[in-house]
Order: structure tokens, then sequence, then C-alpha cells
């Protein structure tokens, strides 16, 4: 089996790093968890933004198609 990672792979895995590096920490989270925060809509909806939630979705289905690979 073959795990390197595809160029679009890599791309998205920089840009998800980046993303959380700079909006999201385990200061921060621990900080929210302490004040009783379960959820981080901001966070959520900046991931959404990246596309991540429809990466498995076929793209005729609104999704980026990229499957479970």
């Amino acid at each position: 089996m073959d795990f390197t990672l595809t160029e679009t792979q890599t791309m998205l895995g920089d840009a998800v790093d980046r993303f959380l590096a700079d909006r999201f920490d385990f200061s921060t989270r621990h900080k929210q968890l302490a004040a009783g925060i379960s959820h981080d809509s901001v966070l959520w909806n900046g991931l959404a933004g990246l596309g991540l939630m429809g990466i498995a979705i076929d793209s005729e289905h609104g999704g980026s198609g990229m499957g479970f690979e």
C-alpha cells in the first residue's frame, strides 16, 4: 500500500495546519473548556470554509469528491 500523500492532500493538510495554528491551539481549547464552552462555531465555520465538511461527499452532491482515501 502506498501511503504517499498527493499534492492536493498535502496542500489541504498545510492549509488546515496554518488555519489551526492561527486560530486554535491547546491553550485556547483549555480556556474554552474551563469556561464551559463545548462548541466554537467560529472555528467550525472556518473549517467549513476550507471545504473540510465536504471532502468525502461526491462533487455531484456539492462536495469535493476526494473520498475517504
